[in-house]
């Protein structure tokens, strides 16, 4: 190609048109065209449409079980796991071994705050026994055999038994737990021939103390000082 003869040299406008003032609005495009809705028909405006039943009444069922467990919760509370010592346990005690074994013969009872353990012949003029726990329901625990002789537990008074653990636990200092140990007294002892009850309680010192008691509450003899 070849070269112009003469160069034009470039001048910009001294006066350039002025630029359209105000924000530039980005394009957008139409809408589309809005589709009518079909008016509601006299059904339609006349019946509401019902909630579903589910979650009311599963909301109920739950209120009811939480108010169930809370009336179960205070009747617990109330009532207590077990405590033989109390006249009120020891008679659920003695219901609740005459619906297991059809009968209130033992060989041997210890009684605890809140448990107690019984060793129950199998049957009649019977060796055997079956050591049953009760803590407000009987479990069976072991098996053995025992040459003491049968009594019914029914011959003892309950009553009795928080005026005996008291006098026990006045033996020493910051006794534990009193415990009573229920037996038919062994004619081998004439001194203890009336010795039906003993009461016992120790101390973390190891320290421990005993009374002897007949079945009128009557004290037959206690450990020495």
């Amino acid at each position: 190609m070849t070269p112009p003869d003469e160069w034009t040299t470039y001048n910009p406008d001294s006066s350039p048109d002025e630029e359209p003032s105000g924000k530039v609005e980005p394009y957008r495009p139409p809408a589309p065209p809005t589709t009518p809705v079909a008016p509601r028909t006299l059904q339609q405006r006349t019946i509401r449409q019902r909630r579903s039943p589910v979650l009311p009444l599963l909301g109920a069922v739950v209120a009811i079980g939480l108010v169930g467990w809370g009336v179960v919760a205070i009747v617990k509370a109330a009532v207590g796991s077990g405590e033989p010592q109390t006249a009120e346990g020891f008679a659920n005690l003695l219901e609740d071994l005459e619906d297991e074994t059809g009968s209130t013969d033992v060989f041997r009872a210890v009684v605890y705050p809140e448990y107690a353990v019984v060793d129950v012949p199998v049957a009649a003029n019977d060796e055997r026994e079956i050591s049953y726990y009760w803590d407000g329901g009987l479990s069976e625990s072991t098996k053995g055999t025992s040459d003491d002789e049968v009594f019914d537990l029914t011959v003892v008074d309950a009553a009795q038994f928080a005026g005996m653990c008291a006098e026990v636990s006045a033996l020493i200092d910051e006794p534990g737990d009193c415990y009573l140990i229920i037996e038919k007294p062994d004619d081998t002892f004439p001194d203890r021939a009336n010795a039906w009850i003993s009461a016992y309680v120790s101390n973390e010192f190891s320290q421990s103390k005993y009374i002897n008691y007949d079945l009128e509450g009557n004290e037959v003899d206690r450990s020495e000082d």
